[in-house]
């Protein structure tokens, strides 16, 4: 839905349909899921003494491979404007300023300079590591305090957005609460759903009920907040509660969610949104370099941002040439950058720790 979104085409049917245009709320809806999913692998590990280094070490093995991949793509595409000079633009301009670049790098351009330089999908992902800093040191440290402060940071970072004209439109100073709003909501409902012992306890005639209940509101309440303003706030609530429903994989829809298509689509989810704005600038390149007026040409809007003019149907294959060019190159990032940068991460944490042991045994 993010990477639809993206594919800006005024004259599409796919981009202008109102859920598409609430698409930018799905970013709440990972954070979300990343609360109750890294709760779920670390909560009980970083209470027992496992080393926070060690978990940020092991999340950045996860996100930050790729995203150093992608940013060297940017990098190296913007180094071959400025040789070659054939798209007739400066390089090292727009969202592509050299001083941007290193803040992205170190993956703190959501306080830093700005949120959306380079490859701006990765503001979350900043975003994200700082959530997890603040989540392990609070599991390792709080001890009982624990759910009373996730509690009563969830409030404050829901006060916060509140307060601010954008609610949860944040692209800048106020995204660490936006973060923190959502993840914390997830482990919240991954203690209600292990409170549960696994989620509702429905028949399946009745889980899938309430799954197809769940995605037509859903898919209404993304067309309804698809604006922003005040409704935008109950979107991670909402996302809650259907990551605490389906969780239990107890219905149809879910069920369905597990076939084999959706499950490589899920493996390859990241790679997708990591690299879907390099492919995109690239589309967009291809299509004002052959610039075929009446048929599809390059615009761009008053925000800066880039868009394909073209008639409806062409629009429309356009965006679906470009969904499978991205995940095409998703399947060649998650194979051959993901997986064996995570794999080597974990390697080298549990060499790490078996070294630290050894040394202690020693020592004692």
């Amino acid at each position: 839905m993010v990477v639809l979104l993206h594919f800006y085409t005024p004259n599409g049917l796919i981009w202008s349909l109102a859920v598409v245009q609430g698409g930018w709320l799905w970013v709440d809806f990972f954070f979300v899921l990343s609360g109750f999913v890294i709760f779920a692998s670390y909560g009980e590990r970083l209470r027992s003494g496992f080393a926070v280094g060690r978990f940020l070490w092991l999340r950045l093995g996860r996100i930050y491979p790729l995203h150093l991949a992608v940013l060297a793509a940017f990098l190296a595409y913007e180094l071959l404007i400025g040789l070659t000079g054939w798209l007739g633009r400066a390089p090292f301009a727009g969202d592509m300023r050299a001083a941007d670049l290193v803040p992205s790098l170190l993956l703190v351009q959501v306080f830093i300079g700005d949120s959306m330089a380079w490859n701006a999908p990765a503001w979350s992902i900043a975003v994200e590591i700082w959530v997890y800093l603040l989540a392990a040191l609070l599991l390792a440290f709080a001890g009982r305090l624990f759910w009373p402060s996730v509690v009563l940071l969830v409030a404050a970072a829901a006060i916060g957005l509140a307060l601010d004209s954008r609610y949860l439109v944040q692209l800048g100073e106020l995204t660490a609460l936006r973060g923190w709003y959502g993840f914390g909501l997830g482990m919240i409902a991954l203690a209600l759903f292990r409170r549960r012992g696994g989620g509702p306890r429905l028949t399946f005639a009745r889980a899938t009920a309430l799954e197809i209940a769940l995605v037509a509101g859903g898919v209404l309440f993304l067309s309804l907040a698809r604006d922003g303003g005040w409704p935008s706030m109950l979107a991670p609530p909402a996302f809650a509660i259907g990551v605490f429903v389906f969780a239990a994989q107890a219905g149809a829809v879910s069920r369905l969610l597990l076939a084999a298509p959706l499950r490589t689509l899920g493996l390859l989810s990241y790679s997708i949104y990591l690299t879907h704005m390099f492919v995109l600038d690239r589309l967009h390149d291809a299509v004002a370099a052959l610039d075929w007026p009446g048929l599809a040409t390059v615009g761009t809007h008053a925000s800066g941002d880039r868009f394909v003019d073209a008639a409806p149907l062409v629009s429309d294959l356009l965006t679906a040439l470009f969904l499978a060019a991205v995940v095409a190159l998703s399947w060649l990032t998650c194979g051959y950058i993901e997986r064996p940068a995570r794999e080597w991460s974990r390697r080298a944490a549990k060499r790490r720790a078996a070294a630290g042991a050894a040394a202690a045994a020693a020592a004692s």
